[in-house]
């Protein structure tokens, strides 16, 4: 239930005071309300079934990670800057098997 809420207000406030035109609100809003439906998804499992197992991990990561091909393959680099410097973070993406 506190995720619902913690969504609900995070997409109100978005909506209310973020650039609505600027794309990448969008998406970060969509990837954000998606995982939110992978944990309710998960917590919902949880009750219905009474007990902590919840989604399996492979059912988690097939719902976050889906459609990869091999020209997705490589290093995703993020960096932000702002004034007080930069900041830099990369992931190598790998495919290991099926």
């Amino acid at each position: 239930m506190g995720g619902v809420l913690i969504l609900g207000a995070m997409t109100i406030s978005t909506l209310l005071w973020a650039d609505l035109g600027n794309g990448l609100v969008w998406l970060v809003t969509g990837v954000t309300l998606f995982f939110g439906l992978i944990g309710s998804v998960d917590d919902l499992k949880k009750i219905r079934k009474q007990n902590s197992r919840g989604l399996s991990a492979r059912g988690k990561i097939v719902l976050q990670i889906d459609g990869v091909k091999e020209a997705d393959l490589g290093t995703y680099e993020c960096k932000a800057t702002n004034e007080q410097g930069e900041q830099t973070c990369s992931a190598q993406l790998m495919i290991t098997g099926k």
